[in-house]
């Protein structure tokens, strides 16, 4: 009797004792779950930020080749514009 006895106390603190592993794994699992979702919510971020500035910079690039061109081809800047007053006297009319 006191064998069967102490096969029962040992079964049932077995029984507690992985129950209490399992529900600490389980726990540990959710807390990597929540990790890892504000993780991929980061990267999803980022990788949105990289494209936008990926884009930024080829802009900055593509404007930067016109300028190259402009300056190949001769023109320069242009930093102040005049007009020509022409007086209505001085234009040939037609009749």
């Amino acid at each position: 009797m006191n064998k069967k006895k102490n096969q029962q106390i040992l079964l049932s603190c077995l029984i507690v004792l992985l129950s209490a592993v399992y529900v600490a794994q389980v726990i540990e699992l959710g807390k990597i779950n929540f990790l890892l979702g504000r993780q991929e919510k980061k990267v999803a971020s980022l990788k949105e930020e990289s494209d936008s500035l990926k884009l930024a910079v080829s802009r900055g690039e593509n404007l930067n080749n016109l300028e190259n061109k402009i300056a190949e081809q001769g023109y320069s800047k242009m930093d102040e514009v005049d007009f020509l007053v022409i007086s209505a006297s001085s234009v040939a009319i037609k009749d």
